[in-house]
């Protein structure tokens, strides 16, 4: 505990963030390798993102620190169980997985939270009060948050192209197995069917449901353009990928390797966010239209404002639970 208050509001973390280069490692830093676990296959966007932090951390430490990525799920599931566990010493899991621990942070996966890039990264950034709250509560649990980083906007998929929510009604859809996304999604007006995304596919051509809601890295990743030729632009959440590490390992290392390795977490932020996502969301885009996918916007009718107007009654419905952080988020934008 003491280690991770230190590195928090030293001078080196600062500089870190300051010089953007190498950082000079002190006499008493010994090698450390991390194994950072992650359930997407090598070829997925996770994946790109966990290589280039591999990479950052290597590089801003001197090498004296080295991340092994195991992706497709080598090391553990999508859990933070193994992290706390040290089975893993990272890992990439959304949010909500944490609110056993801290109730209230699943309002990052609620619906039209985040309104632009510059609002996630105040959201988003070392010293906000969203990231500091998560992390002093975590700690308790044996788990570091090195941070969320952008993942990219969730949009909705289905067989028959719809407009509004009311349009919606009695349409079965994949959720994340979650009560959080069920009861969103039945705000919705949509009938909820938690599944595996890895079952997505079959259950639409089986027509267990009708349709699923996801980032473009899954919509075209998973096949699921296959199956749904109808591509709703309703950019309802901004998918915050939370990096999370064991605690003890992270105060295994110096001061000076836990500023380079938050450093590098912010690089490969930063690459992600600005370079690899935008290039991949043309890609996709000239991708899916190939694959004869219909893209719906507002231009072409979608009433994303009724959307908009209809998720108010999901916050309204969790204001127990969020509290302030309702407003707080709302208005660092």
């Amino acid at each position: 505990m003491k280690a991770i208050t230190k590195a928090l509001t030293s001078g080196i973390l600062a500089a870190a963030f300051a010089v953007g280069g190498p950082i000079l490692a002190a006499a008493e830093d010994k090698p450390i390798t991390l194994n950072y676990s992650d359930t997407a296959g090598p070829a997925e966007a996770q994946i790109a993102f966990a290589g280039k932090f591999s990479e950052y951390a290597t590089d801003l430490s001197d090498g004296s620190i080295k991340i092994n990525v195991h992706p497709g799920g080598t090391l553990a599931g999508y859990s933070l169980e193994p992290v706390r566990a040290g089975i893993a010493d990272i890992t990439q899991v959304g949010p909500t997985l944490a609110s056993d621990v801290v109730p209230w942070i699943s309002i990052l996966e609620a619906p039209y939270l985040i309104e632009s890039d510059a609002h996630f990264d105040k959201v988003s950034a070392q010293d906000s009060p969203v990231i500091q709250d998560i992390r002093q509560k975590m700690l308790n649990d044996n788990i570091y948050l090195l941070g969320f980083f952008n993942f990219g906007m969730r949009d909705l998929t289905l067989k028959e192209p719809v407009y509004t929510p009311a349009e919606l009604d009695g349409r079965r859809m994949r959720v994340i197995p979650s009560k959080h996304w069920s009861d969103m999604w039945q705000n919705f007006g949509a009938v909820p069917v938690p599944m595996s995304s890895s079952e997505t596919v079959s259950a639409i051509l089986t027509n267990v449901i009708e349709g699923q809601e996801n980032q473009w890295h899954d919509i075209v990743g998973k096949g699921i353009y296959d199956v749904n030729k109808y591509v709703m632009k309703t950019e309802h959440v901004v998918t915050f990928a939370g990096v999370w590490m064991n605690a003890d390992k992270w105060n295994q290392m110096s001061e000076t390797q836990q500023a380079a390795l938050t450093e590098a977490f912010e690089s490969a932020k930063t690459w992600f966010q600005t370079d690899y996502n935008p290039n991949k969301m043309a890609e996709y885009e000239e991708f899916l239209v190939s694959k004869g996918t219909t893209i719906i916007r507002e231009a072409d009718g979608l009433d994303r404002d009724a959307f908009i107007e209809t998720s108010q009654t999901f916050y309204d419905a969790n204001k127990d639970t969020w509290g302030e952080w309702i407003e707080a988020i709302r208005n660092m934008k």
